[in-house]
């Protein structure tokens, strides 16, 4: 069974709360009760120090005491608060409260002198007194002197203070419950604003999401955005793959049904025009499958490794017509991009630098501050300023003396935009086009900000 993060979140404010306030109130009550049993020691204490102060032994054997304990419990019959002062097994001054009886100190396991102890009354009752053992220099025998409260005066207390702090603490509970609901539901706003951000992409209502949020979670939406915009870059992609397949087929198509209308079909013309088709569908299915790849992860790429067998493709192709290929290219340079990608980007400009050099074509990597960037340099005619934008445009040929469709440079740009690459047209110092690339040297990676 699936439980939402706020229904998780609150099980476990819950059984924080369940544990951590119990755990809290036994260790609160154990220490009051141990702060109210030193208390009530200390005040028995100094009752019996008052009691012992006004014995007066005027001669051996004779002995008074002036005054008792001025306290009125110690004047209710069998209340439990009581004093007694023994000489021996002798009785020689008991409180009020004892009426006629007695209280008798159980064995102890080692001779006290004075400390408190427990015993029992005369009613049967949990009795908490002091005793003090004194010695007087006109009596020769000790005097043994005992002040109690009953033990339930104590216990009274604590209970008051249990029921006060329980109380005090369930109260606390159920605050501190509504304000974990209150917390949680607040806290995952933004997350809920970000999902009906993705339900109004998804509906088509807005193109990316609101980076109105919390610190912490404006590089989720920014991520999530630059997802979406690559996403959306591999679409366009790919109606534009399908747009040049139909506009490549155009002319090999027309071919055939000339030839096909043709009383005698000239049967050389048709394989020609079917190899042109193959030819071009199979390039376009190709980058296709490139354009699918590069829609999910990208796969940090060597440079030199990549690009070295197109290089020496290149070479066989236009070395024939005397051109030179110079290759520059230094090792452990590594790019964020699919292989098929990036053979297609420098072999667009490398083949549209060999069909337009004299005889030089240069291509050279550089690797700066995260960023490389590449140039295709040829000695050719080169192209004016005004004519280089309209040179991107698909389907667009400058001199239609050369060989292609005037797909190259769009489809440079098309790679170059999904990648977040940028792409000119410059003058090359050798005299002719420089085409220069400039990308990172691994894929842009946003870190949100953390509290």
């Amino acid at each position: 069974m699936r439980v939402s993060i706020s229904t998780r979140l609150l099980i476990v404010a819950t059984l924080t709360i369940l544990v951590a306030l119990p755990a809290a109130g036994i260790l609160l009550s154990d220490a009051f009760r141990r702060a109210v049993a030193v208390a009530h020691d200390q005040r028995l204490q100094a009752l019996v120090e008052t009691l012992a102060a006004r014995i007066e032994a005027s001669t051996p054997g004779d002995l008074r005491l002036g005054g008792s304990v001025a306290e009125a419990r110690y004047g209710q019959v069998y209340s439990g608060w009581y004093w007694q002062v023994l000489r021996e097994d002798e009785v020689i001054a008991t409180s009020r409260s004892l009426w006629d009886a007695t209280l008798t100190v159980p064995p102890l396991a080692t001779p006290l002198v004075r400390g408190s102890i427990t015993l029992q009354g005369p009613m049967g009752e949990a009795l908490r007194g002091h005793y003090l053992r004194l010695q007087l220099a006109q009596v020769p025998q000790p005097l043994e002197l005992i002040v109690t409260e009953p033990q339930s005066a104590l216990n009274a207390e604590v209970s008051a203070f249990n029921r006060l702090l329980w109380w005090g603490l369930g109260t606390l509970g159920s605050l501190l419950l509504v304000l974990f609901a209150v917390q949680i539901r607040w806290g995952l706003r933004p997350l809920r604003s970000i999902r009906d951000d993705l339900e109004a992409v998804r509906d088509g209502d807005r193109p990316s999401l609101s980076t109105a949020l919390p610190p912490d979670l404006v590089g989720l939406a920014e991520t999530l955005n630059e997802v979406l915009a690559h996403q959306a870059a591999v679409v366009t992609r790919s109606r534009t793959v399908a747009g040049n397949l139909a506009h490549a087929l155009k002319q090999p198509l027309a071919t055939s049904r000339m030839a096909a209308a043709e009383p005698v079909p000239d049967r050389d013309l048709l394989r020609r025009s079917l190899a042109a088709i193959d030819a071009t569908v199979n390039h376009h299915l190709a980058r296709a499958a490139a354009g699918g790849a590069a829609g999910g992860r990208y796969r940090r790429v060597d440079l030199l490794a990549t690009l070295r067998p197109l290089v020496d493709a290149i070479r066989g192709l236009h070395g024939g017509n005397g051109r030179v290929l110079e290759a520059r290219l230094p090792e452990g340079i590594g790019v964020a991009m699919e292989p098929q990608d990036l053979q297609e980007l420098v072999g667009n400009l490398l083949d549209n630098a060999g069909k337009w050099a004299h005889s030089r074509i240069r291509l050279t990597a550089e690797a700066g501050e995260g960023t490389v960037t590449l140039t295709v340099d040829d000695d050719g005619p080169g192209l004016p300023p005004e004519q280089r934008e309209g040179a991107l445009r698909r389907g667009v040929r400058w001199d239609e003396q050369q060989p292609g469709s005037g797909l190259g440079l769009a489809i440079v740009q098309d790679l170059v935009a999904l990648y977040g690459w940028t792409f000119a047209l410059e003058d090359s110092p050798l005299g002719g086009l420089r085409a220069r690339l400039t990308g990172p040297l691994r894929r842009p990676r946003k870190v949100a900000a953390r509290g």
